[in-house]
C-alpha cells in the first residue's frame, strides 16, 4: 500500500528477518533511488519503531557489498557470468545428480528471508524428488517440549503482559533479542508488575531485573524442582486447577518433595532464598512465564523446558490473561502450505538421505558426499556446530550453490551464487513466531542488477528441465500466497486486504489463539497438562552426567545473541579486518599474565580462538560468554569451537555444551 507521509510517498512494508516480531515499516523512496525505512505506528506490537539491524540491513542491501550478478567461481576469484550460462550450469549439475541416484543432492533452506515464497525453493527441490535438511538450529528443542506438556506451543501476544502482576523471564534477553516485547515489559513494570529473571549469566535483561536468578549452565530442571519444593512449603498451590485441568501432578510433587530447596538451590548456584522469592512470584495471579532459547539449547533441552513450565501449573497460571508459558507461536500456523509439498508432484518413490543441521558435518562424513550442494538463504557453515568439520566436508562436494544477497561464509565456500531479489523488491507474506501478526511484504523498488526473486529462479531451472508446468501449478507465487491465506478467509483476510492494510492481526479459529489454551483447555490428547516424572527426571541426569566433565577444559562456553545483528548477518564493521570477540569471564578466571582488554586464548576439544577478555564480577564463575556472529581472525566464527551433538528429540542443536578453558595470551 502507498500512501503519503508530508511530502513523500511510502509503502508500507514488513521486516524480513528472523526475529520475534515480524516489525512494520514504512519504505520512503528518494529521488536518488534510495530507500529508508521508518517504523509504523499502525503496527500494533512495534508500535512505530524499527530497531538497528533493520536499518543497518536495507543500508547493506543499497551497499556495493551485495551481490548482484550470478558469479562462478574461478580458482579463488569470482567471475560474473549471464543468468542463462548459470541456469544451464545449474541444471547440467543437477540432471547429472539425479541420474546418479538417491543422496545426491543436498538442499539447505534457512530463514535469510523469512516471507512463504522462501519455501519456492522447497517446493522445487520437492518436484525433483530431493529431501531437505532436517532439525533446528533455533528452537525446536522448545517447543517439543511445550507440545509435551500442553499439546501444542502457543505464546500469549507481548501487549498480554500488561495484565500481568509478576513476569518471569527464563533464559531469554528482550531488552536485547525481542526490544518491542521489552517495551511492553516496561509499560507493565511501571504499573506495578515485578521483573524476574533466570539466566546463565547477567544480560541486559537480567541486570535491569527486580529479582534475578544466576544459575548454572543447565539446571533449570533443578530450579523447577526446586520452586515446586518451595510452593509446597509456603502453600501456594491451586488444588483445584491440578485436579480438573492437570494429569501426573501427584509424582511430579512426589519428586519435588524428594528434595530440598537448599539442595535445589545448590545444584542450581543460586541462594535458596531467591528460589523462595521466585515462588512467591508464582504464588501471586497472573504471573506470566515467557521462556527463551537459552533453556533448550541442551541435548535435554525438551525436558528442561516441560519441567519450566511445571510452576506455572502447580500455580493455576495457564489459560489466563496475563499469566501462560510462553516460547513462540510457530510463524507459519494461520497458514495453509500444502502447496510447499504438494505430494501430487513427486515424480516416484525417490528418497535421499537425511541431512540434519545441527549435526551437518557429521552427516555428510557418515556416508558418500552429495554430488551438489545447494544452499537458499542459509548460512549453514558459520551456524552450524562444529562449522570448521562442516566447511572441510563441504570442499569435498563436486558442485555448490548459494542463493544469496551476500557473499556470506557459506556462499564463499560455493562454485556459484546466484543473487537474490530482497524483500524490498518482490511481493511476499510473512507470519511472526513472537505476535499474532501477519505482515505483507510490498515491493518498494525492482530488483537490484540482475538479482532476482527467488520463485523466479527456480521458475527458470524449471524451465530448463521441463518442469515449469508442474512448478508452476496452483497459480505461481500469487497464487501461492492466495493458498496460504486461505485458513483467514473466513475473517475476511485475502491478500488484497494485506495490500491494503499491510499486515493483521490474525488471532481467531484456525489460526493463532487469542488467549492459549483458554479455561485450562489443552491441546494433549486427554485435554490436561501433562506433568514431567520421576522418568524424565532420570533421563535429564543421565544425560547431565554424560556431558558435565571438568577434567582439563573447566568452565561452560555461552554463545548468547548480540544486540547489533542477527545471527550471521553482516554487521557495522562488516568491511574493517576481523577482530577477536570479547569473551566475559568472572575475575577468578582471568589467566595470569593476561590483561584486561588484551587477548587470551580460549580453547574447546574442536580448537582455539584469540578473545579480548573482559572482567566482570557479576558474571557466575564457571561461565565464559561470546556473544555469536561477527567476523573472528582464522575461523568461521565462534561456533567453530560447538561440538555437533543432538537434543534428546533428535532435532535441535545443543550449543551451550560446550566445556572450555582459557590461557594466557601466546607469547
Amino acid at each position: 500500500m502507498t500512501k503519503h507521509g508530508g511530502a513523500r510517498p511510502y509503502v508500507r512494508t514488513t521486516c524480513p528477518l528472523d526475529c520475534w516480531d515480524a516489525c512494520g515499516a514504512l519504505a520512503y523512496t528518494h529521488a536518488d533511488g534510495s530507500i529508508t525505512l521508518k517504523g509504523d505506528p499502525e503496527h500494533p506490537f512495534s508500535r512505530g519503531t524499527v530497531c538497528g539491524k533493520l536499518t543497518e540491513f536495507v543500508a547493506f542491501l543499497q551497499s556495493d557489498r551485495r551481490v548482484t550478478q550470478p558469479l562462478l567461481r574461478e580458482g579463488n576469484s569470482w567471475r560474473e557470468v549471464s543468468w542463462d550460462r548459470a541456469l544451464e550450469l545449474c541444471a547440467s549439475e543437477l540432471e547429472a545428480a539425479l541420474r546418479a541416484g538417491p543422496g545426491t543432492i543436498l538442499f539447505d533452506l534457512g530463514n535469510g528471508n523469512c516471507g512463504l515464497l522462501r519455501f519456492s525453493g522447497q517446493r522445487f527441490f520437492r518436484l525433483l524428488g530431493v529431501s531437505i535438511t532436517t532439525g533446528s538450529l533455533c528452537d525446536i528443542a522448545g517447543q517439543k517440549g511445550l507440545e509435551w506438556t500442553m499439546g501444542a506451543c502457543l505464546a500469549h501476544p507481548p501487549s498480554d503482559v500488561l495484565h500481568s502482576r509478576a513476569i518471569i523471564v527464563w533464559g531469554r534477553n528482550p531488552a536485547v533479542t525481542n526490544v518491542h516485547f521489552w517495551r511492553f515489559i516496561q509499560h507493565a513494570r511501571r504499573a506495578g508488575a515485578t521483573l524476574a529473571v533466570v539466566d546463565v549469566h547477567p544480560s541486559a535483561t537480567a541486570r535491569r531485573a527486580d529479582l534475578f536468578l544466576g544459575v548454572n549452565p543447565g539446571t533449570d530442571v533443578w530450579l523447577a524442582l526446586g520452586v515446586a519444593r518451595a510452593l509446597l512449603d509456603l502453600d501456594l498451590l491451586d488444588h483445584g486447577f491440578l485436579a480438573s485441568h492437570t494429569g501426573g501432578w501427584q509424582e511430579f510433587l512426589a519428586l519435588a518433595r524428594q528434595i530440598t530447596v537448599p539442595e535445589a538451590a545448590g545444584e542450581c548456584g543460586t541462594e535458596p532464598g531467591l528460589v523462595y522469592e521466585l515462588a512467591r512470584l508464582y504464588g501471586q495471579r497472573p504471573t506470566s512465564t515467557w521462556l527463551g532459547m537459552g533453556v533448550q539449547h541442551y541435548r535435554w533441552g525438551p525436558t528442561a523446558v516441560a519441567f519450566a513450565a511445571a510452576p506455572a501449573a502447580l500455580t493455576g497460571q495457564l489459560g489466563i490473561r496475563g499469566g501462560g508459558v510462553s516460547f513462540f507461536t510457530g510463524s507459519l500456523t494461520p497458514f495453509q502450505l500444502d502447496w510447499i509439498d504438494p505430494q501430487a508432484l513427486f515424480p516416484g518413490p525417490r528418497t535421499d538421505r537425511a541431512m540434519r543441521k545441527p549435526v551437518l558435518a557429521d552427516d555428510l562424513q557418515s556416508g558418500p558426499l552429495p554430488r551438489v550442494a545447494w544452499f537458499q538463504g542459509s548460512n549453514a557453515v558459520k551456524q552450524a556446530p562444529a562449522s570448521a568439520a562442516t566447511a572441510r566436508a563441504l570442499a569435498g562436494i563436486r558442485f555448490k550453490v548459494a542463493v544469496e544477497v551476500r557473499l556470506s561464509e557459506t556462499a564463499s565456500l560455493c562454485d556459484l551464487v546466484l543473487p537474490a531479489a530482497s524483500f524490498l523488491e518482490f511481493e511476499d507474506v510473512r507470519g511472526s513466531f513472537g505476535t499474532p501478526w501477519v505482515g505483507h511484504m510490498a515491493p518498494v523498488a525492482p530488483p537490484a542488477g540482475e538479482s532476482r526473486p527467488e520463485p523466479d529462479i527456480y521458475a527458470c531451472l524449471a524451465r530448463h528441465l521441463g518442469l515449469e508446468r508442474q512448478y508452476l501449478e496452483g497459480g505461481g507465487p500469487e497464487g501461492w500466497l492466495r493458498r496460504a491465506l486461505l485458513p483467514l478467509a473466513g475473517r475476511g483476510v485475502t491478500l488484497e486486504v494485506l495490500r491494503e492494510r499491510g499486515g493483521i492481526v490474525a488471532t481467531g479459529d484456525n489460526a493463532y489463539p487469542e488467549l492459549p489454551f483458554s479455561e485450562g483447555r489443552f491441546a494433549t490428547p486427554d485435554g490436561r497438562f501433562r506433568f514431567p516424572g520421576h522418568e524424565d527426571f532420570q533421563r535429564y541426569l543421565r544425560l547431565r552426567a554424560e556431558w558435565q566433565s571438568e577434567g582439563t577444559f573447566p568452565l561452560q562456553l555461552i554463545t548468547p545473541k548480540a544486540p547489533g545483528r542477527i545471527n550471521s548477518h553482516p554487521d557495522t564493521d562488516a568491511r574493517d579486518a576481523p577482530r577477536p570477540p570479547v569473551a566475559r569471564v568472572h575475575p577468578q578466571h582471568v589467566p595470569a599474565k593476561a590483561v584486561e582488554g588484551e587477548t587470551a586464548l580460549l580453547l574447546t576439544p574442536l580448537g582455539q580462538i584469540r578473545v579480548r577478555l573482559l572482567r566482570d564480577p557479576a558474571m557466575k564463575p564457571g561461565v565464559v560468554v561470546v556473544e555469536q556472529g561477527g567476523r573472528i581472525p582464522d575461523a568461521i566464527g565462534i561456533n567453530a569451537l560447538i561440538p555437533a551433538t543432538l537434543s534428546e528429540d533428535g532435532e535441535g542443536a545443543c550449543y551451550y555444551e560446550a566445556r572450555c578453558r582459557l590461557e594466557a595470551p601466546p607469547g
